[in-house]
Formats: C-alpha cells, structure tokens, sequence
C-alpha cells in the first residue's frame, strides 16, 4: 500500500490543455519510513513546493525502488526513487518486470551514491572476500536494490554457493551480527556519509568493513553477468572507526525517474528547482549535499542505458553538466 507523507500537499494528478502544460500534482514515490532516501525526498518535496508556484508534488511512502517503477508502470506514480540495476531491469522490461514489460520512465537525477560492502567483526578472522567462503551473512530485505548488486557481486566471486545468504532488514542485519546469529552484514554509505544503522553498528560494537579487489577475474564476471551492475567506488577511511585505509566497493546510485508522459516543461523546471535551492534542501536534509557537491552530480547518478528526459536535458546543457555519453528521450503522450 501507498501512504501519503502527510507533509506534502495531496492531490490528483493530471495534464490538461496543451503538451506542456504544468501538472496539478506530481505523485512522487519515495521509499520506507525514516530511510535516507525517504528523508531527503521528503526535503526536496518540501522546497519544490515552496519554491516553485506551478509545481506540486506529492510524496507517497513506498517499500522503495521495485515497488515504485511497478507503480509507475501502472500510471500510479508519475516520478519514480529507485537504483541503477533497478532501473535498468524496468526500462528493459527483463528481470522483475519481464511479466509486465518495459516500463515508459526516463532520467530525471540522482541523489546519492550509496557504496555497499559487508560489515564484519574487528577479530572475526575476515579480512576479503575470500574469507567469506562458508559463513553467515545478511543481504538486506528482498526488494532493496543495492540486495540484489551484493549478491551478483557474491555469486561472482565464488561466495554465494558456499554461503548462507539471509535476506533481513538493515536494522535486523545489524541485531544478527550483535548477537553471533550472521557472520557479515550488508552496509552502505550514503553519499560519502555513514547511514544511520551502520552508524549504530559502530557505535555498539568493534567493526570493519569488507574490501573488494577489482583488479582479478571475478570482477570481470560481474561485467560480463551484470554489466549494469557493475558500478564500483570507495569508501573513505574513518567511514568506521576501525577503517583505516579507503577500500573499493560495489556501488548503486539513489536515483529519480520520471514517467514519460510528463511534459518537457515540467520536468525542466522541477530539476531547475531542485539544483537552484539546493542549499534549502542540505538545511532540511543534510543528504542533499551531495547533489550540491558538483553541478556533474545530479546527471552522473543516471544510467546512461535509459534516455533523459528532454526537460531535465535541456536544464543540464544550460547548466554545463550534459554529458554526451547520455541521450535524450522523448515525451510520449
């Protein structure tokens, strides 16, 4: 079921008249509850409806990326909070949505990266991947995007038929490898920063977190299984007390997509106002500094795979963040 955020204005979305003209309301599906993602949507909701007259935009809590480009599919969403593989499995109709086909969604911007590895204890004796072989571990819940790069990536490197992969919760994740129940837990940042849960983890425990070498042929096999998978970062030293150098690690991106059917002026001035009040966002969320970090931010999230909006192309070329390994897509009425 979707829930409305109760701080957003509510209504009904629709386009009358013209091709481009302005909605009465963008449903916006955002994600559980207190997640980050769920935050900063909720921040950004906020300032474009206070920054932007003609805009309206509704958040709508969710169970987060599947859920929302099925709603959005299903013309119950008009902008979409979701990952890269995510998005990439929906635009192509292959995967979770192979029963229900291509979904009409395009690039709108991304929001963070969130880089993922596996949380061990400081004296467990797991020191890489390899180490992983035969032990405990917790995937995060079903649905979570970044779940399913972790265990492509795990099936690659020779970890996910010798392992018993549990599907918990973040927050249960972190309870399980308290108590001794899993051996390693998935973790993330969020736009360079710790997350909440991992933040507690920390706290209450001597932890340290899982490198991944990229240089070996298991990396390559996540290229040639999941080339959109593939996405890899770093994560800084003193991300947890006891990390003490930077370590690579695979990566997705919190990104937005947008329904087709919204008209190029909108979705224009919906990223304009998101890159020109960025500062209000950061006050209200301090996620949102990533956004604010490069004006390359908000397009790099994207993947290059799925066209971008021709509104939210045209805001970046004026900007001097286009990158021409994208394309625009165009609006379907």
């Amino acid at each position: 079921a979707i829930l409305a955020a109760a701080v957003i204005v509510a209504g009904v979305f629709s386009f009358a008249g013209r091709a481009d003209a302005q909605p009465k309301t963008l449903r916006w599906g955002s994600t559980t509850l207190g997640g980050g993602a769920q935050i900063l949507i909720a921040a950004l909701a906020a300032t474009i409806n206070e920054s932007a007259p003609s805009l309206k935009v509704q958040e709508q809590i969710t169970g987060g990326p599947v859920e929302n480009v099925r709603l959005l599919k299903q013309g119950l969403l008009e902008i979409a909070q979701t990952t890269t593989n995510v998005a990439y499995d929906g635009y192509f109709g292959r995967g979770k949505f192979a029963s229900q086909g291509k979904v009409p969604m395009l690039g709108l911007f991304a929001i963070y990266p969130a880089a993922s590895t596996l949380a061990v204890g400081l004296k467990s004796g797991i020191n890489s991947v390899n180490d992983l072989k035969g032990k405990r571990i917790s995937m995060g819940p079903p649905a979570a995007g970044i779940t399913e790069v972790m265990e492509v990536w795990l099936r690659a490197y020779g970890i996910a038929d010798s392992a018993t992969l549990v599907k918990l919760g973040y927050t249960d994740g972190v309870d399980a490898l308290r108590s001794g129940a899993v051996d390693a837990t998935l973790v993330f940042d969020a736009g360079g920063k710790a997350v909440g849960f991992l933040q507690e983890l920390d706290l209450s425990m001597d932890i340290t977190l899982v490198p991944w070498d990229v240089s070996g042929p298991e990396y390559q096999k996540v290229l040639k299984a999941a080339p959109e998978l593939a996405i890899y970062s770093t994560i800084g030293k003193g991300l947890v007390k006891h990390l003490d150098r930077d370590i690579v690690v695979p990566t997705t991106y919190s990104s937005e997509y947008i329904s087709s059917s919204v008209p190029e002026e909108t979705a224009y001035l919906f990223v304009k106002t998101v890159w020109e009040n960025r500062a209000k966002v950061t006050a209200r969320a301090n996620l949102g500094s990533w956004i604010a970090m490069d004006k390359k931010n908000m397009l790099i999230g994207l993947h290059p795979d799925i066209p971008v909006h021709p509104g939210a192309a045209r805001f970046y070329k004026e900007l001097g963040a286009w990158d021409n390994r994208y394309k625009v897509g165009a609006v379907v009425k």
